[in-house]
């Protein structure tokens, strides 16, 4: 019965002509399946679509894409990829540390940026698309979280004990009126260098200072870009910063020193000649800056008959005193001026245009613009030109002689016309002048403070960094 049933249903079928219909549509399918041979089984192969982002390192509980290295050129990624590294890693133990920036200070610091760039916040903004925008504030977001990590780093490790500050101040004590001649050789590195960047460049010092064991500095300095040679002249000790004094205060006549790091870079100093405030006695000796006079005369003291406790005491009261011309002083205080000055910056290393250059700006000061918009476009001194170029307060001696030969001689509110000096052309602005009287003995171990601070957290932050990557899973995907 069920197979009459079925047979008369499909002749019904086939008189309604639906079946010519299905034979239609499904052709195509029995065509292709006539034998076992012509089947396909498994995947077939698809037309190449985009390809997704490839991960080529894991750090930690993060990854690296291939996106955020296509920016940057093939022979760099190396070196970027391992700042990327550090990078991710400083941002995990941040987040960690429950290191957390707000709005506010994301704010604050992109207005800063805009003025460095001598424009408004909104200006800075409608000059990048929204993307870009976004991505800059993302970039500093994470630069304040760095900082303030490496901040809360330095501070957990760095111990300061009273030894350590006691014998910076007596270096600082006994040097009171010593004078030096100095040369510089200055390796230039950006104020907010990379741990990358810093390797690299105190690398690149050591070579150097290999040279100028039997080269001239003028000539070293000469082979590079960043390199500059200074000869600073006669400068005292007793102004200068405190991590350049503790150096040269027993530094050989004739021999460069051990790496000195400030804001401008690193610094290998040579003492050509030194004069003492107790004992007058110049020495010049021969060295390779072609220095050949070998003598020892009384030139008279650098200070001005400075005294000597009879009974052994603190003598820096005395020799301070003589120093400034307080003679009616309180012992340990001394009367100094100080100049709050900006600049502006063309550098002449390898730049025939400099003195053009920096005409220019000076005409365009004369014909009304403001110094500190022009110091923040057209300034080669970093570190000043996002500060309009100020320079802070200078005392007496902190300077090369050119310079401070200018400053002095400007009054309050005017500009210098352009001085060479051996950093290059500079236009000087004097902002105003005071006179401290200060307890030496308190400022110097502020000054001593500071020093060994700055000094050590370099270090710690350092050792830090490498811990930090030695002992974190990296696993980098492509070949370097």
């Amino acid at each position: 019965m069920r197979r009459q049933a079925c047979l008369q249903w499909i002749t019904a079928v086939m008189a309604s002509g639906m079946l010519s219909v299905l034979s239609v549509l499904l052709a195509p399918s029995f065509a292709q399946a006539q034998t076992l041979d012509t089947l396909e089984f498994g995947p077939q192969n698809e037309s190449k679509g985009e390809r997704l982002d490839e991960i080529i390192a894991v750090v930690e509980r993060d990854v690296i894409t291939a996106r955020e290295l296509t920016h940057i050129p093939a022979e760099q990624r190396a070196n970027a990829l391992q700042q990327l590294i550090i990078e991710k890693l400083l941002l995990q133990q941040a987040a960690s540390a429950n290191i957390a920036v707000g709005d506010t200070a994301i704010n604050i610091a992109m207005e800063e940026l805009a003025q460095s760039q001598d424009k408004t916040l909104a200006q800075l903004q409608s000059s990048l698309s929204a993307v870009e925008y976004a991505a800059l504030r993302d970039s500093v977001k994470k630069e304040l979280m760095i900082s303030r990590l490496q901040q809360q780093v330095v501070n957990s490790l760095v111990q300061i004990s009273d030894r350590e500050i006691a014998d910076v101040m007596e270096n600082q004590l006994r040097t009171v009126g010593d004078r030096v001649n100095l040369v510089d050789v200055l390796v230039q590195v950006p104020e907010s260098a990379d741990p990358a960047v810093l390797r690299a460049a105190q690398e690149k010092t050591a070579v150097i200072r290999r040279r100028l064991a039997t080269e001239p500095p003028e000539q070293v300095a000469a082979d590079y870009d960043d390199v500059f040679y200074n000869p600073l002249g006669w400068v005292e000790l007793g102004v200068i910063p405190p991590n350049f004094a503790e150096v040269l205060v027993d530094q050989p006549i004739g021999e460069f020193s051990q790496p000195i790091v400030d804001r401008d870079g690193i610094h290998l100093l040579k003492v050509l000649a030194r004069e003492t405030a107790n004992n007058t006695t110049n020495t010049r000796q021969r060295n390779n800056d072609g220095n050949n006079e070998v003598n020892n005369d009384q030139a008279g003291t650098a200070s001005g008959n400075a005294t000597t406790s009879d009974t052994g005491s603190d003598t820096s009261g005395a020799k301070s005193g003589a120093k400034s011309g307080n003679k009616g002083g309180n012992k340990g205080d001394v009367a100094r001026q100080e100049t709050l000055v900006s600049h502006i910056l063309i550098r002449d290393n390898n730049n025939p245009e400099a003195k053009s250059q920096i005409d220019a700006i000076y005409e365009r000061l004369q014909a009304g613009e403001t110094f500190a918009a022009l110091a923040k476009t057209a300034s080669q001194d970093v570190a000043s030109a996002v500060k309009g170029g100020d320079l802070g307060w200078v005392a007496a001696g902190q300077m090369v002689p050119e310079f401070e030969r200018a400053m002095q001689a400007t009054d309050i509110g005017e500009i210098t016309a352009p001085i060479k000096t051996p950093f290059g052309y500079h236009i000087i602005q004097v902002n105003d002048r005071r006179l401290l009287t200060e307890n030496n003995r308190a400022l110097l171990e502020q000054q001593a403070r500071q020093t060994i601070f700055r000094r050590k957290a370099a270090q710690e932050w350092e050792l830090w960094l490498s811990r930090l990557r030695d002992e974190a899973y990296v696993d980098i995907r492509i070949e370097q």
